[in-house]
């Protein structure tokens, strides 16, 4: 899902590449720079530019911030050589820098939406729904929440899962809101990245007793509360 947490980037052509940043600190090489010359090159130019980034979506806390990057990236490159291409090229692209679409889709198009390979739909989720972010002061790399994940699933646990998976969207669709603490439980993901966010087990565990759908964003580690 997209949010309405946005880093901007502010884009004009030079005689050299240029970046500054305010807001949050980056750190390694810039992913928007990057996925920009890569489309330059795609199509055999060199456009050097000016670029400023104000970095509102916090670094490294599962909140899609490199996804913003490098869907800047490309766009501003296709705006400054004057070319069109259609979505799939653009994702095509995207996915040379992060090798999933589950981020990337939403970037590109917006709402909330639900992937199945490159192809997407497009769903309306509940006005009356808000999303609250419990966003700690430290970063978790999505290498390493990778890494604790187990390579094979029992099959009773990829049931368990899509059970939840597809009661999460009947609860919104069908706005059955006091289903979707239920709906978010997990054994594939969640309680293996857990262990890699202090006290995020008793902040877990405390809204569940009060009902509150949670469940951690991406890969952590933030955490997200459903609520009206």
């Amino acid at each position: 899902m997209a949010l309405n947490l946005f880093n901007e980037f502010y884009v004009e052509e030079s005689e050299n590449y240029k970046v500054t940043y305010e807001g949050h600190s980056l750190k390694g090489e810039d992913l928007f720079l990057k996925a920009y010359r890569f489309v330059c090159k795609e199509f055999g130019r060199e456009a050097p530019v000016e670029v400023r980034q104000r970095i509102r979506v916090p670094i490294g806390r599962g909140l899609g911030s490199s996804a913003t990057a490098i869907v800047g990236g490309i766009e501003s490159a296709l705006k400054i050589l004057r070319e069109e291409v259609p979505l799939k090229e653009k994702l095509r692209w995207a996915l040379n820098f992060e090798p999933h679409p589950d981020n990337l889709i939403p970037a590109f198009v917006g709402g909330f939406t639900l992937i199945y390979g490159e192809d997407f739909l497009k769903l309306s989720f509940p006005e009356e729904l808000n999303l609250y972010f419990l966003v700690p002061d430290f970063e978790i790399s999505t290498n390493l929440a990778r890494k604790v994940l187990k390579r094979e699933v029992s099959l009773e646990d990829a049931v368990f899962n899509l059970r939840r998976s597809s009661l999460f969207i009947y609860s919104l669709l069908k706005r059955e809101f006091s289903l979707l603490s239920l709906a978010l439980e997990d054994k594939i993901h969640q309680p293996y990245r857990i262990k890699l966010i202090r006290g995020g087990k008793e902040v877990m565990e405390r809204a569940k007793s009060l009902n509150l759908p949670i469940f951690i964003s991406g890969s952590g580690p933030s955490l997200c509360i459903i609520s009206q």
